[in-house]
């Protein structure tokens, strides 16, 4: 499910509510407690990910000039942000250049509070940011497939 179609879904004032982050919280884990059973017994890291909320992220923490690099982001700096962008307006997150493009004002709330609900359920210990997404890996796999 979209981050788009939750936003809808849940995502109903403005800042969003505490009774909206737990009920998209308890949807999230609804959705993945497939995935959870296979992570009880495993240690995480890290958890990676890339564009979107992701990259706000990062350009939260690192400022402009690192989309293209690795970046490793401690969990007590994304409680930090996690705290400024649930606690704020749309209005207050417009204004913001530096923490959100235009286009991800809206959706970046849901963003974060998946992210947040996923950081509470597997604990890892910091946060990736990869300049490349999954259709990268696999467009590059297939390509080195066909040399």
């Amino acid at each position: 499910m979209g981050v788009g179609i939750l936003y809808e879904k849940f995502h109903k004032t403005e800042p969003i509510s505490n009774n909206e982050i737990v009920e998209l919280s308890a949807f999230a884990k609804y959705l993945i407690q497939d995935m959870l059973i296979v992570l009880q017994d495993v240690s995480l890291d890290s958890l990676t990910g890339a564009s979107g909320s992701f990259e706000v992220l990062q350009m939260m923490s690192l400022g402009p000039g690192y989309e293209s690099d690795l970046c490793t982001i401690d969990l007590g700096t994304f409680e930090s942000f996690y705290n400024i962008i649930i606690n704020s307006d749309f209005n207050q997150r417009s204004q913001n250049k530096k923490d959100c493009q235009q286009k991800r004002v809206k959706l970046i709330v849901v963003g974060m509070v998946l992210k947040n609900t996923i950081i509470q359920l597997v604990q890892p210990k910091s946060i990736n940011v990869s300049p490349f997404a999954l259709k990268e890996g696999v467009l590059s796999e297939m390509a080195e497939n066909e040399k």
